[in-house]
């Protein structure tokens, strides 16, 4: 056949009858389904980079809390030692 008496029906893409309805179906909804996947899927990703920009200096909080906390605790410990020898007490072995 030369390439002006050829079949238009050859030429290019072309859905055969022999495809059932049931997969066309089956992938359209496999497709949506995917689509709706994605975008919840976007969603949740902006929610936690929102999380997580607004808690941005929490490290830095976190650190200058447990500082004032080994402040804490060398200041009671102080506190107790000098109760102790008011009230007599042996000192702690150490």
């Amino acid at each position: 056949m030369n390439p002006t008496t050829e079949d238009p029906a050859s030429s290019g893409w072309h859905l055969d009858k022999r495809v059932p309805i049931a997969l066309i179906v089956t992938l359209l909804l496999q497709a949506a389904v995917g689509l709706i996947w994605a975008s919840k899927l976007d969603a949740r990703v902006a929610s936690l980079e929102l999380a997580q920009a607004t808690s941005g200096d929490q490290p830095m909080r976190i650190v200058r809390v447990e500082t004032q906390m080994e402040g804490v605790r060398g200041t009671l410990k102080e506190m107790n030692d000098k109760l102790d020898r008011l009230l007599g007490y042996p000192a702690p072995a150490r």
